[in-house]
């Protein structure tokens, strides 16, 4: 058996949460342990479950997404985060990246894009 990857999702949108989370969870290693719609719930979901990878919506509302990743590079957690977006805001990419993001996935990319950044992100 292989060894399952822990995956938190974080979007506004509960229709995208419920559709990311079937497409992982159609994964045989991979394993969503918790979600979240806004920026508290992520913080609280990526301490308690520790997953190996948060995947998260860049565009949350009032840059909740930058707020998580501010926050969780203050705590020094571990997770890889992959974010997904439908912008490609050169300021706000960087920013992301400077904040510890490990891969950038476009909502008009296929499924199979951020599958395989999942798994490339975890190697």
């Amino acid at each position: 058996m292989c060894e399952m990857i822990d995956i938190v999702t974080a979007d506004h949108q509960p229709i995208y949460r419920d559709g990311i989370k079937r497409l992982l969870e159609s994964q045989p290693d991979f394993r969503v342990v918790g979600e979240a719609g806004d920026a508290a719930t992520t913080i609280d979901q990526v301490r308690r479950h520790q997953p190996a990878v948060l995947v998260l919506d860049l565009d949350m509302p009032s840059d909740a997404a930058l707020d998580v990743l501010k926050r969780l590079a203050a705590m020094a957690e571990e997770v890889r985060t992959v974010v997904l977006t439908s912008s490609q805001e050169k300021e706000r990419l960087v920013t992301a990246l400077q904040l510890g993001v490990r891969g950038v996935v476009l909502k008009g990319s296929p499924s199979a894009l951020l599958i395989k950044g999942i798994r490339k992100v975890t190697e």
